[in-house]
């Protein structure tokens, strides 16, 4: 594998990274389509879609992939924890988003997979969460 990407330049190989890198995670990806309907449905209602998450990446990667899915319309804005090195599991950036983007947390209801950093955390914000049950990829 070393001598196959020897001759690149380093932009060229950490572009090249990146590339393979976004697809190999764009692959393992799967929509919880109950889901994107409901946020659809919400959007359309007028409500306002933001998109909070401890991966690893930043919110720009986050956006990339919910483009290549079609899904990037529902969502106001998209917040990694990467951006500004502040967890959900430690609640600092709901406490730094809610300042942020000037909101109330009796109006923000947190949907999220994870008891800890996204149901408890969040209602240790004061906000309403709900948690959402991960739904396994059908691979039949």
């Amino acid at each position: 594998m070393a001598k196959k990407y020897s001759n690149l330049e380093k932009e060229d190989f950490l572009k090249t990274s990146y590339e393979v890198y976004f697809q190999k995670e764009l692959d393992c990806f799967y929509l919880n389509t109950e889901m994107v309907d409901f946020l659809k449905n919400q959007k359309k209602e007028g409500k306002k879609i933001y998109l909070v998450s401890d991966f690893y990446c930043k919110s720009n990667t986050l956006r990339k992939w919910f483009e290549a899915l079609k899904i990037d319309d529902i969502f106001d804005q998209i917040f990694s924890s990467s951006d500004f090195n502040k967890e959900k599991a430690t609640k600092k950036i709901y406490k730094h988003l809610i300042k942020y983007l000037q909101l109330n947390p009796k109006n923000i209801i947190m949907f999220g997979d994870n008891i800890w950093s996204d149901v408890m955390m969040a209602k240790s914000c004061h906000l309403n969460a709900q948690r959402v049950k991960k739904q396994r990829r059908n691979n039949g």
